[in-house]
């Protein structure tokens, strides 16, 4: 696996959307190189126009100001140091990321590409980490998961990585939450079916108060000698189905641990060499 280097991306990616035709590549490209990617080249024509009157050429007015009128702005170097941002990002990459789509359509001066280059990186290191950590999570929980996790901003590989870790991963996501069985019976039996284990039955553990008003049941799921899980409710069939959705939570939720090896990890130097993680088939139903 390579590594990633956003300054060759410039010509690809970052205006791969929405690049005018008229935008010479040879420029587009020093320009990229020289600031990171991210202060394209306007051709000369989007700058001037016509006086339909004169026939004079006179400046055109834009709605965002050009790129290198960043340098002279005070409040923008403020902003810069305050962020303690890394000198890698110049003055014009920052004023061009506080420039929104709705705010001008150009995408010459708005963020759109930064935005989409920064959320590709992100949803790559969030997504690995998901994978390695919980690899038995059902795709839909998957991507919720990833949709939970993921948000903006980027200043190359180990930078992205270090945010990502300080910033995202560091969020407390409650990922049983997100769990949504239909059929909870069903897919526990045809889960142990699957893996070669005994039947799933149901057996009573304990209740109370079953000829009152607000009667508490608890049921437990085994699979031969071993238990599941374990459900209470006030009825005997939703404390049976609580436990086979716990079960399925327990099985799903399953990690190795906290510190654990992901692809990303073999582009630092003197890597150990790379063991692959176990990654299950996924969900039955």
């Amino acid at each position: 696996m390579k590594g990633i280097r956003p300054s060759r991306w410039g010509g690809q990616l970052l205006h791969a959307r929405s690049c005018p035709a008229t935008i010479p590549r040879r420029n587009f490209l020093a320009s990229t190189v020289r600031c990171q990617s991210t202060v394209p080249a306007i051709p000369a024509e989007d700058l001037i126009e016509q006086d339909p009157e004169e026939g004079e050429t006179l400046p055109r007015k834009l709605p965002s100001p050009l790129p290198e009128r960043a340098l002279q702005s005070a409040k923008l170097a403020a902003l810069h140091s305050r962020l303690s941002l890394s000198k890698k990002i110049p003055l014009q990459t920052l004023a061009r990321a506080l420039v929104t789509p709705s705010a001008d359509p150009n995408s010459s001066f708005n963020n759109a590409n930064l935005a989409f280059l920064g959320s590709t990186i992100i949803n790559y290191h969030v997504a690995e980490y998901i994978t390695c950590k919980w690899p038995r999570l059902p795709m839909a929980i998957h991507y919720e998961a990833l949709r939970a996790f993921s948000g903006p901003d980027h200043s190359g590989r180990e930078a992205a990585k270090d945010f990502v870790e300080s910033h995202i991963l560091s969020r407390q996501v409650d990922l049983s939450s997100l769990f949504e069985f239909q059929l909870p019976t069903r897919e526990l039996a045809m889960l142990c079916a699957r893996e070669g284990f005994e039947p799933p039955l149901a057996r009573l553990e304990s209740e109370t108060g079953r000829h009152s008003r607000t009667p508490v049941y608890v049921v437990g799921i085994y699979s031969g000698k071993e238990k599941l899980g374990e459900g209470n409710a006030p009825s005997l069939d939703f404390a049976r189905r609580k436990a086979c959705m716990n079960a399925l939570k327990s099985w799903y939720l399953y990690s190795p641990g906290n510190k654990v090896r992901v692809p990303s990890d073999m582009m630092e130097e003197g890597a150990k060499p790379w063991k692959a993680p176990h990654i299950d088939i996924g969900e039955v139903i």
